[in-house]
């Protein structure tokens, strides 16, 4: 049998059962029917309120990635463990080794350490890739020396040193050049100047000598004219 105490506790803990029922249904009918803003992705917020997205660590490497891996609505959003409002610079969320910490490991075809400055198949840093023997196939240069950045495909060649600074599968030879002013086909001998093979002579020198002209200036005379007695 209840006593008048129980009676007196069954009724408030009805009222203040209803009273919850009655406070979530009007939580709710707001929820549906105002924009309220509080982060919940109910359905005012989801359509009315600021969008924030969110950018996570995907591969636990203390970066985060650039691309967005969720959102979250309102100013009272709370964006995932592990991730956070701004984009990241991560290049590969996917991938632990790869993030701007890393270092960059040159001819394996990935950008290691997110920065584009570190051309994976420049090692050099001198514009020009390195070649497909140099690096297994995976850069289709042509630097033939990727250690040093004064070799490459646009350096001056230096004669003579033994090294093939430009890249033109030898190095240049010392050559003398010798003039022909008159363009006659015949030297002035002793009117010489050097250069190299890879660049050639100069305009007005050939690389090999001739029968000395003897007038250098005047492409009638040499020595393969024919002499007109009485003229001299």
């Amino acid at each position: 049998m209840l006593t008048a105490m129980d009676i007196v506790i069954i009724t408030i803990a009805t009222t203040t059962t209803q009273a919850f029922i009655l406070a979530q249904q009007k939580f709710v009918a707001t929820e549906l029917t105002t924009t309220d803003c509080d982060g919940k992705t109910d359905n005012q917020d989801i359509t009315t309120c600021p969008s924030i997205p969110y950018y996570c660590d995907n591969d636990g490497d203390q970066y985060f990635g650039s691309n967005v891996n969720g959102t979250c609505y309102g100013t009272g959003c709370a964006v995932l463990i592990g991730c956070q409002t701004n984009p990241g610079d991560d290049c590969n969320d996917s991938n632990y080794q790869v993030n701007p910490g890393a270092t960059e490991e040159y001819y394996n075809g990935i950008d290691d350490d997110c920065n584009v400055s570190t051309r994976d198949c420049d090692q050099d840093a001198d514009g020009f890739n390195a070649t497909n023997t140099a690096t297994n196939n995976v850069c289709n240069g042509n630097d033939c020396n990727d250690d040093n950045a004064s070799i490459n495909p646009n350096a001056t060649d230096i004669p003579d040193n033994g090294i093939d600074e430009d890249c033109s599968g030898q190095d240049s030879k010392t050559i003398t050049c010798y003039a022909d002013a008159d363009n006659d086909g015949y030297t002035n001998n002793t009117n010489t100047t050097t250069s190299s093979s890879d660049i050639g002579c100069p305009n007005g020198y050939k690389n090999t000598t001739t029968d000395e002209d003897c007038n250098d200036l005047n492409s009638s005379i040499n020595p393969g004219a024919t002499e007109i007695c009485g003229n001299n």
